[in-house]
């Protein structure tokens, strides 16, 4: 039966009756009806305007068969169930609906949206041929190789929408609790703690409240929560609720959100950097922030180059105790500190609903310089073992030099000290440059021993002193230096002007800071 009754496909319903038609009567009304059953389609296009209106259905033709001129008592019946079927349309949407009996298989009314393309019409699922024929809108289907024709005539041009019998329910959820801008009630008809779970609606919070049309879930239960969209956190509990007809009432109440941010304690030489700008550089900040270090392998360093490729990240200034109150989102960020001739910088990885503590340190870095002290005694020798102290700092030379590593660019005092005790002070100041400290003694730093040849007949002498050999005439003298504290041995041979043996002779000798020369003199 509904494969070519249309008023079925628009819920209206047709008779229980055989919508057979003879093939004798298909014959004879093929033979000499096609104008009353087979009306050429009008030239005039189909508008909506010309649809808006109700209609009601005058008569209707199956195989170029129309009804009303069957002479069939099913037919008749059909016919009857069809002409209880109204259309009104309006230029968007279409209502049917029927008055009849339980020998027309009654339907409830509906309404749908319909869409006219030319001469097809759409309402719902159902596609169908349109067309005016005289005073007569014509809709024409196709199906099953049977083609049934309704044609209906205007009772008004009044769109007279059905009353919905659909039910109807609202979930009217009320939000208490602190806010956060923005956030949204999601609703799921499962479950979502699993994961991987779709919302099936979502809605922004207006004044603690939204409504959801859940109608096609009464008897269902729905879960509901409301959610940061910045975060796609949950920012309550979920709620569970079985929809009944009419209004839900949902109260969802949010949890206190703990603060998700940074607090980055900056200091130099260990005391708080204050008024110092801290970023924190993610995505494209980032980016550019890695391009710019890259050159610093080329470049030397630039406080302005960095800040254009800092340039959009979240800044936050230091307060008096160096501390930094970054109130960021979660996520992996680049904590960059920027001074006039140094940076620093740390990797942070922020979590919801938590504060992530991290110190950025700064320590003066002085450049050091070699500064050399050379210390002589007053024969220019080079002077071993004196004692020299710079800056809380003490060594002794070697080889009559000391070097010391100092801060450059700084004002210095120095004293020395020889093994005997004389003293030196003196200043100097130091550049970025090594320099020399020249210290001169008007002392020497060694013994004297003087050996004296008073030998009888002024003879010559062989002499050695700590190694050294000379040659002494007689009535001369040898005068040597040699080391202090030291015990030297002296020794003399007789050159000439003995008769069988040379006269000889040796002595030991000590000098000290107290007795710096000792004479010796043999005869």
């Amino acid at each position: 039966m509904a494969a070519i009754c249309l008023a079925t496909a628009f819920t209206v319903g047709c008779s229980k009756s055989d919508d057979s038609t003879s093939s004798t009567q298909t014959q004879t009304q093929t033979g000499g009806g096609q104008t009353g059953g087979g009306q050429q389609q009008s030239q005039n296009a189909v508008t909506t305007d010309f649809l808006q209106g109700t209609w009601k259905v005058e008569d209707v033709a199956i195989n170029n068969v129309k009804l009303s001129t069957s002479t069939e008592a099913a037919h008749q019946a059909l016919l009857k169930c069809y002409k209880l079927g109204n259309f009104s349309f309006s230029k968007t949407e279409v209502s049917i609906w029927a008055d009849r009996g339980e020998e027309c298989n009654p339907t409830a009314p509906k309404k749908s949206a319909y869409t006219l393309q030319g001469d097809n019409l759409t309402i719902g699922d159902l596609k169908t041929k349109v067309s005016k024929e005289g005073d007569f809108l014509v809709l024409t289907t196709t199906e099953a190789g049977k083609t049934t024709k309704e044609y209906f005539k205007r009772i008004n041009t009044t769109y007279t929408p059905v009353a919905s019998s659909e039910k109807q329910a609202v979930a009217k959820v009320t939000i208490t609790g602190t806010q956060v801008a923005g956030s949204k009630v999601l609703f799921y008809d499962q479950d979502p703690r699993p994961g991987g779970i779709t919302n099936k609606g979502i809605k922004e919070i207006t004044n603690g409240k939204v409504d959801f049309d859940v109608k096609e879930y009464i008897g269902k239960k729905l879960y509901f929560v409301v959610m940061d969209p910045r975060t796609n956190r949950f920012l309550s509990e979920l709620v569970e609720h079985t929809i009944t007809e009419g209004d839900n009432a949902i109260s969802i109440a949010l949890r206190a959100i703990q603060p998700t941010g940074a607090k980055i304690t900056v200091t130099k030489d260990g005391s708080p950097l204050q008024n110092q700008d801290v970023y924190f550089a993610t995505g494209v900040q980032l980016i550019n922030f890695n391009g710019w270090k890259a050159t610093q392998g080329i470049l030397s360093y630039s406080k302005s180059s960095a800040l254009t490729a800092l340039e959009g990240a979240t800044k936050v200034t230091t307060d008096a105790q160096g501390l930094a109150n970054a109130s960021i989102s979660a996520g992996s960020y680049k904590v960059v500190v920027l001074l006039d001739n140094d940076y620093k910088e740390l990797d942070l990885t922020v979590v919801d609903e938590q504060v992530k503590e991290a110190t950025i340190s700064f320590t003066t870095v002085i450049q050091k310089v070699d500064v050399t002290f050379s210390v002589t005694d007053i024969d220019n020798r080079l002077w071993d073992d004196v004692e020299i102290t710079v800056s809380g700092q003490t060594k002794r030379t070697s080889d009559g030099r000391a070097t010391f590593q100092l801060d450059a660019n700084r004002n210095y005092s120095y004293t020395t000290k020889t093994p005997c005790g004389e003293t030196k002070t003196g200043r100097f100041i130091t550049t970025t440059d090594a320099r020399f400290v020249f210290v001169d003694y008007e002392v020497s730093s060694k013994g004297t021993i003087i050996v004296q040849n008073r030998s009888n007949g002024n003879n010559p002498y062989t002499v050695k002193v700590n190694g050294i050999e000379r040659t002494v005439r007689g009535g001369a003298d040898l005068e040597v230096k040699v080391p202090l504290n030291q015990e030297i041995q002296v020794s003399w041979k007789q050159i000439s002007g003995y008769a069988i043996y040379p006269t000889t002779g040796q002595r030991n000798v000590t000098t000290s800071c107290s007795e710096k020369v000792a004479t010796v003199t043999f005869h």
